[in-house]
């Protein structure tokens, strides 16, 4: 009852700093991303074009929960753009919020209750997670599915039940819908079942095996089969183009509203991929934490070698994630910083560790002084990031947007870099990474940075109608299509 007690304790205080926390920083919001606008307008086809978003590249899971709970919102509002941003922001947000109770509970099964509480209390403030939380990302959703998952397969090999086997498929499959990632927790399934496999044939229980892995692929597959009866291809699209011949040039495919676009990049080296992976991880832990985490990590993970399941799980998705990034830089040449999001949560649980370390070192005579000398320490230097509004870099825009908004026709089309000019302006539009020398669809207004990027064909076919200036000495140049 002690122990309960303790835990909804510990539960409620993340969850509390985390409702205040992330919060002020969903109210605060300028802008969000570019993919939050991307899944927003994939959201907006859910109920009237359900049929599009089944023959997109992701699966479809989170477009249909903003979609839900814009459903939920419209009932005491209106339908307007806020309330869309507003729907994607509270899906994304409630998820976090689920998953910081997950991964306290994963993180206190695994290892010890001070590096569970004060782990996830980092990760909830570290200013780039925490930014990820309030913006319309799927990131935090996988989370909360994965950190669900990995909890009840450790608790299924832990008691041996099969309806735990069965919930953790379950998890995985739901996980899948938003991000394939989610899957591997049935690679890490089939693991454990060859390991006791081979344990019960000495014992002549092989069948309870066979049947506990059976529950769980049935979970997954509860999920995944409606879902793959209604896709193209049950191969998830960056899989099926990883091993592919990559093109070295960019390819843009510009569509009004759900923009496809691919940039494919010739591969790059083992060593600079694992470089990007390094940096991208230092600066989710704000690099300050990344020492402790680093210290953290010899000293649990050398501490769990008498655990066997604990460590082979803690490896197993360590080394998942390190694979499936380094694959993602050296094909495509990038590694987004929310990617590594899965990664982080794992360091967090090892900077207390870390930090106790250090703190012993600093305090000889009161260790636990250094421990809260050094949390507060890393805390206070990421402070003024974290609560920096997100997408401030991009208030500049807001004067474009509403030009364009006020002196643009509502069926006028902007060929625009970033969707979320048209997207606030509430305008179509084709995305363009680089102008080609002849645009592919035809559009009336052309946004872009610097009149060197205009090829002499479009040059000569449009005439500058405003500026605005952005950050720095850069400027938004608005061009008016002179045949329309």
């Amino acid at each position: 009852m002690i122990i309960a007690n303790r835990t909804l304790r510990d539960i409620a205080a993340l969850l509390g700093a985390g409702l205040i926390v992330w919060g002020y920083l969903a109210a605060s919001t300028v802008m969000i991303s570019e993919d939050g606008v991307l899944y927003i307008e994939r959201a907006q086809k859910v109920w009237s074009e359900h049929e599009t978003i089944f023959n997109l590249r992701e699966p479809p899971g989170f477009p249909i929960l903003i979609a839900g709970v814009h459903k939920l919102l419209s009932v005491f509002g209106d339908d307007g753009l806020h309330t869309w941003i507003r729907a994607g922001q509270l899906t994304t947000m409630a998820c976090g919020l689920a998953a910081l109770a997950m991964l306290y509970l994963l993180g206190r099964a695994l290892l010890d209750r001070r590096s569970a509480f004060w782990g996830v209390l980092i990760l909830t403030l570290l200013p780039y997670p925490a930014h990820f939380a309030v913006d319309v990302l799927r990131d935090w959703p996988h989370l909360l599915f994965l950190s669900a998952g990995l909890l009840l397969l450790y608790r299924a090999v832990e008691a041996e039940k099969g309806m735990l086997f069965f919930l953790a498929g379950l998890s995985s499959g739901i996980g899948y819908v938003i991000r394939p990632e989610c899957a591997q927790l049935l690679l890490y399934g089939a693991v454990f079942f060859v390991i006791e496999f081979v344990q019960v044939l000495r014992r002549r229980r092989a069948a309870a095996s066979i049947w506990h892995y059976i529950w769980m692929a049935a979970g997954f597959l509860l999920v995944f089969l409606p879902l793959a009866a209604q896709l193209d291809s049950i191969i998830p699209y960056k899989l099926n183009q990883l091993f592919q011949t990559p093109h070295r040039a960019f390819m843009t495919i510009p569509v009004y509203g759900d923009s496809a676009e691919v940039a494919a990049f010739g591969p790059g080296g083992f060593g600079r991929a694992l470089t990007d992976l390094f940096e991208r991880l230092c600066e989710d832990l704000f690099y300050f934490f990344a020492i402790p985490a680093a210290i953290g990590f010899y000293l649990l993970y050398s501490k769990t070698s008498a655990e066997r399941h604990k460590r082979l799980l803690l490896g197993m998705v360590i080394g998942f994630y390190t694979a499936a990034l380094l694959l993602l830089d050296m094909r495509w040449g990038y590694i987004s910083r929310r990617h590594l999001l899965p990664l982080t949560a794992l360091a967090c649980f090892c900077i207390p560790a870390g930090a106790q370390w250090l703190g012993s070192r600093l305090h000889r005579k009161n260790a636990r002084a250094g421990f809260y000398c050094v949390i507060v320490a890393g805390l206070a230097i990421g402070a003024a990031k974290l609560l920096r509004p997100p997408g401030y870099e991009r208030k500049y825009c807001f004067e474009a947007i509403v030009w364009l908004s006020r002196n643009t026709a509502a069926d006028d089309v902007l060929y625009t870099f970033d969707r979320r000019l048209a997207f606030y302006a509430q305008r179509p539009y084709c995305l363009y990474k680089r102008i080609p020398k002849r645009p592919v669809v035809p559009f009336n207004y052309l946004l872009a940075t610097s009149p060197d990027a205009l090829p002499a064909r479009i040059a000569a076919s449009v005439e500058l109608c405003e500026r605005f200036p952005l950050k720095g000495a850069k400027e938004l140049l608005v061009y008016r299509q002179l045949d329309h």
